[in-house]
Parts: C-alpha cells; structure tokens; sequence
C-alpha cells in the first residue's frame, strides 16, 4: 500500500497514481501549497510561468517591460476594421475581453468579438498568449456543429489580436445554477443538457487527431433561450499528440480538471474531458462546487436524494482518479 504525504491516508494501492482519498499525486509534492493561493478561474502552471488569475493585480516590475498593456478597453462606438462596430462589453478576463459587436458590411449584423487582452509579464509569456490564442482560432475553423459556436473572422489591429464569432444570446449554467431557488438544477433539465454536451464532446473526440476541451465547466456552457446548448471558450483546448507523454503546459479550471491536467504525469486525452463533464454535472445536481474541494466527490445522493441512482453511479465513474476507471468517451 501506498502512503499519501498530504491526507496521511495509508490503503492506496501499490499501482496508484493519485490518493483515494484527496486526490494528491503519490509519490510528488502536493499540487498546491499551504501556502500557495488556489486560483479561482483559468489557472497556468509551469515552472517558469506565473500564476494568475483574473483577479491578480499588474506586477509591481510590469512597467519595466514595454509589453504590458494599460490602455484601455475598447469604447462603445469604436469601430475595427472599418467594419465592426463595439456595442457592449460582455465579459472580460485575465487574458482577454469579450465584446457584442455590430458588422456594419452586413446591415448591423450582430456577432461577439474576443479581444487578447497584451498584459504579460515578460515577452515569453506574451509569445505563449498569443500561440495559445492563434491555437484557438486554428482549431475553432475547423468545427462544424450546431453545439459550437462559428468563428467567421480574425485579425489583428492596433497590436492586439481579435477573433470574431457568433453571437450566443443565454445564460451559462453558472448563471442557471446560481438563480436556482433549491441551489441545485432538476435532474431531467441536466440529462437533457448532458445529452447535447456529450455529442459536442464526441464530435471533438473524434477528430484526427482527436480536439481536447480541457475546460469543460457550468462557465463554459452556454444554453440558448430554445434551449440549446453552445460549449464556449476554446482558450486552452489542444489536439491530442500520441507521440507526447506529457502536455507543456498544465492548464483548466481548479476543480473540474482532472488531476493529470496539472501533475505533468500523463498527457490529457478524451477521458480528461469526460472527467470534466462528471464534475459539471456533480456541481449542477448538487450545488456543491467542486473548486472548493478539488477531486473530493459526496456521492451525489447524499446531497440529493431526489438524484437517480443511475445518474448518481455514472457522475461517480466519470469522476474516478485513475483515467482508466472512467468512461473511455
């Protein structure tokens, strides 16, 4: 048996790779530290990289470096490429902005611009953005599905590098799950979602070479007043290299990506995406958020009795440790 440095627990097995208990990596230093702050959104882990998140302030060296970008967002009324039009903003974060724009080419035809934002620490960290946004672009041409937004344009200007899309009227199941009265969404509802998200999720799957989303989340997912669904942000989504044993870079949601995401002991597959839609679906039927408590699932029905026992048993094996243990797509 295998002992865990962080929890003390001492029945692992000999093979394991990850503590039954809490998740740690055998055999590795813990994922965070004591004193190490858990990011709440999109986290970066390399060890030349900083950490960052949405809520982490310029560094006080910044202004040292010309790369770091203080101007401002982009203004209603501004207009790019003599064409589209700034209506809103809709959403901003650590490492970019979203915008509600109008193509004036096309009668005022309404699409949503995502904007780089340039606010890096060093030119090497710039380079990568920028890498992981052409990524983006490159991988979003190529997806035809009703369950994914189309990208009709990208372009940079004024240094700054823009993709525009499909403007997606709705709410994310963050926002769902957040306005529901019990704390928790009904089980048919989320079936009926689940349904759309795993053949969005099996359309990636079955590319050559196969599209990971690596940050499957209720943020993410988008649902249309008809009720359709739309996985949104393809930020840190990558094409699977057979030929890699581990990903560069250990990106995704603390909480929903599973733990090969970030320990740099395997590359992540399909199954790495199936892990994240079980911990969708866990914080959807429970409205217990797994960002507090990292790969530690309550079995569903002990928070939700009303949960079938079939859901509740295929949540548990989409949510296993090992990659092997859970569903293969």
């Amino acid at each position: 048996m295998r002992l865990c440095e962080k929890c003390g627990f001492d029945a692992n097995r000999d093979t394991a790779s990850f503590c039954a208990r809490c998740g740690q990596p055998l055999g590795s230093a813990p994922l965070f530290s004591e004193d190490t702050a858990v990011p709440t959104s999109h986290v970066q882990v390399a060890q030349d990289t900083t950490r960052m998140n949405k809520h982490t302030p310029p560094p006080a060296d910044a202004a040292t470096w010309s790369g770091w970008d203080n101007r401002a967002p982009l203004s209603t009324g501004d207009v790019l490429q003599d064409r589209y039009r700034i209506v809103s903003l809709l959403g901003k974060g650590g490492m970019g902005a979203v915008y509600l724009v109008e193509d004036t080419a096309l009668y005022g035809k309404q699409w949503a611009l995502k904007e780089l934002l340039e606010r890096f620490t060093n030119p090497a960290e710039r380079a990568e953005a920028i890498e992981q946004f052409r990524r983006e672009v490159q991988i979003l041409v190529g997806l035809r599905h009703p369950n994914l937004p189309q990208v009709v344009n990208a372009f940079e200007a004024g240094g700054r590098h823009y993709l525009v899309m499909e403007y997606i009227e709705g709410q994310t199941l963050e926002e769902l799950l957040k306005a529901a009265p019990t704390g928790h969404l009904p089980e048919d509802q989320v079936l009926a979602w689940s349904a759309q998200l795993c053949d969005v999720l099996d359309y990636l799957h079955s590319h050559d070479p196969p599209v990971i989303f690596r940050d499957l989340k209720p943020a993410n997912v988008m649902i249309t007043p008809q009720g359709q669904v739309k996985l949104i942000d393809f930020g840190v989504a990558r094409l699977f290299d057979p030929n890699k044993g581990t990903d560069t870079l250990r990106m995704g949601t603390v909480g929903y990506a599973p733990p090969e995401q970030y320990s740099g002991q395997g590359q992540t597959t399909v199954r790495s995406d199936i892990y994240a839609l079980g911990a969708t679906l866990y914080d959807l039927l429970s409205g217990d958020n797994p960002e507090a408590h990292p790969f530690v699932f309550t079995p569903l029905r002990r928070l939700n009795r009303q949960i079938s026992a079939r859901t509740a048993r295929a949540v548990s094996k989409a949510v296993q440790l090992d990659p092997g243990d859970r569903f293969p797509s």
